[in-house]
């Protein structure tokens, strides 16, 4: 198997990494799949400042995508963190 940096922020591994992995029958397991805690749902947009790696955009956008995911997470009675977890699943 391969374990590498893949999450909702980074999903560069969907087109870099997954199409050889499948080719050879090889297993991907996600690396920083909370994006350092980025995507537990716990930061609001005023905290951008603490994920430099980000433009106010992308944090932005960033947020505006958890709001959803928090729905999601809400209507299953579940956290934010389970249902991207799930997502991953």
């Amino acid at each position: 198997f391969v374990e590498d940096h893949y999450n909702l922020v980074d999903r560069e591994a969907e087109t870099k990494l997954w199409p050889y992995l499948k080719e050879n029958n090889i297993r991907f397991v996600p690396y920083f799949p909370l994006a350092s805690g980025l995507l537990t749902g716990k930061y609001r947009p005023d905290d951008g400042n603490k994920f430099k790696q980000f433009s106010a955009d992308q944090f932005s956008k960033i947020m505006t995508g958890l709001d959803a995911v928090k729905q999601i997470a809400d209507h299953h009675q579940a956290t934010v963190a389970q249902t991207v977890l799930a997502w991953y699943i």
